[in-house]
């Protein structure tokens, strides 16, 4: 069944401002983000406006995750498509997990990303959460564009150990790998 909701794209919606537009949550989406928690389904903050995502945060009772977010702070940029510091502790604290978005300019600035790219959101994130329970893989690596967007040696699912090689070398452990690469979403869809 259905298990998260995402409240807007980057344009917005009538639920909720989107990343590109501003604009928090409307009155029928704090309607909506009550009737999801009431039916135990999660709010995925990827997108949301900074204004939106703050009105989430104080409505809903859940967890909330961001299924395809990465780090402003390490990005370089105060773009609202990435997470905030304080934005990303706030999901973390509520039991959510971050799912590192492949795109290689959500990775990087004026250049293809890395797989080190990816390694320091994944450690930026784990850093803040205070353990390797809250970060994994996200989303949007499923054909919404071509290889030349990931980034280099990760341009196609069969390279994916190259990204868990990476992070084994940067200290992660098979049971890490493990729950970065679907246990920790397992875990929260529980």
């Amino acid at each position: 069944g259905l298990r998260i909701v995402g409240l807007t794209w980057a344009n917005g919606t009538r639920y909720a401002g989107g990343n590109s537009s501003g604009g928090g949550l409307s009155d029928a989406g704090r309607d909506l983000v009550e009737a999801l928690d009431e039916s135990g389904i999660l709010h995925d903050a990827s997108h949301c406006s900074d204004a939106a995502l703050d009105d989430l945060l104080s409505h809903a009772k859940g967890s909330i995750v961001a299924t395809h977010s990465n780090s402003r702070v390490v990005l370089g940029t105060e773009n609202q498509r990435h997470l905030s510091d304080d934005h990303a502790r706030a999901i973390l604290d509520r039991d959510g997990v971050i799912g590192l978005n492949l795109f290689t300019k959500f990775l990087a600035r004026d250049r293809r990303a890395t797989i080190d790219d990816c390694v320091s959101h994944v450690l930026h994130f784990c850093e803040l959460a205070g353990n390797r329970r809250q970060v994994a893989l996200g989303s949007d690596f499923d054909g919404g564009f071509g290889p030349g967007d990931l980034p280099v040696d990760l341009d196609h699912p069969r390279k994916l150990g190259a990204l868990a090689e990476a992070l084994a070398e940067a200290g992660f452990s098979e049971e890490d790998m493990a729950a970065f690469a679907h246990g920790n979403w397992l875990r929260v869809l529980s």
